[in-house]
């Protein structure tokens, strides 16, 4: 599938966008609270509105990370911030805005007419954020509404938690490097069982790397992966034409489990790296 140049930037706009809240928020509450501040006591759960229904963050969160943990049979655990997406993001600098976690000391000083402007313009980007994440089909004004809302957005955040420190990238390349994994085991257990694969958060991984992998890891690597999801568009349009028969004898021709658990080492080894 041929990705658009505007949808490619549309991503990396927004990678920027949710990144500058998602750090802005934790510097935010690690000066208050420090590092641990995701408990219950502070983030405590309440109704939402427009989902109507009650959330709470940090079980949601510390579910995900359990989960991930044991999929991955690892034991460093990355900090919760980075399983927020960009929703629960805004929703919880919404939300906390002005009780005693205090989420408006992020910002500027702000007018409430001011802020409804600020949350509604961040609002009205979560449909386009999924249609960007998941690489549907989006129009060339998306990209500019995305990239008004960037330019934006942090001459109100205040400078002391703009700066994103290079702990930070290396954090956001380890998280997309564990999804990676999970969605290569998912992949493999599939194809064990002859089952159609879906590849949009596979190329949606793809590009999200070669964005914040280091140009010197991420050329081959990215290839690699890019050799492998167009052996997979293969393999799915074998499937339902085809015996299983033909269709394993294209999956060991090709090494594509092969293919597929060695990008997994390559993952680990930059992890491990």
């Amino acid at each position: 599938m041929n990705i658009p140049e505007h949808q490619l930037e549309a991503y990396k706009v927004l990678y920027q966008l949710e990144n500058i809240l998602r750090v802005a928020l934790h510097k935010f509450m690690t000066e208050k609270f420090g590092e641990n501040y995701f408990t219950e006591e502070i983030f405590s759960p309440f109704f939402e509105k427009s989902l109507n229904r009650d959330i709470n963050i940090v079980s949601y969160i510390k579910g995900k990370q359990k989960e991930e943990l044991e999929l991955l049979n690892e034991k460093e655990e990355i900090h919760e911030i980075w399983y927020l997406d960009y929703r629960i993001l805004v929703l919880i600098i919404e939300h906390y805005w002005d009780d005693d976690i205090g989420c408006c000391n992020i910002f500027k000083d702000l007018d409430d007419n001011k802020k409804t402007y600020i949350f509604t313009r961040l609002s009205n980007l979560m449909k386009s954020r999924n249609n960007i994440a998941h690489n549907r089909k989006i129009e060339e004004i998306t990209l500019t509404q995305v990239k008004s809302v960037l330019d934006e957005i942090p001459d109100y955040v205040k400078s002391e938690y703009l700066d994103i420190s290079k702990e930070f990238l290396v954090t956001t390349s380890s998280q997309v490097l564990n999804e990676l994994i999970l969605e290569l085991q998912n992949l493999i257990s599939l194809i064990n069982i002859f089952e159609f694969v879906k590849l949009k958060i596979l190329e949606s991984i793809k590009i999200n790397l070669g964005i914040i992998l280091k140009k010197d890891v991420s050329k081959s690597f990215i290839n690699e992966l890019g050799d492998v999801v167009s052996l997979l568009k293969n393999y799915n349009s074998l499937l339902k034409p085809s015996s299983r028969e033909k269709v394993n004898l294209f999956i060991k021709d090709n090494l594509l489990l092969e293919k597929i658990n060695n990008i997994m080492h390559c993952v680990k080894e930059i992890l491990n790296g």
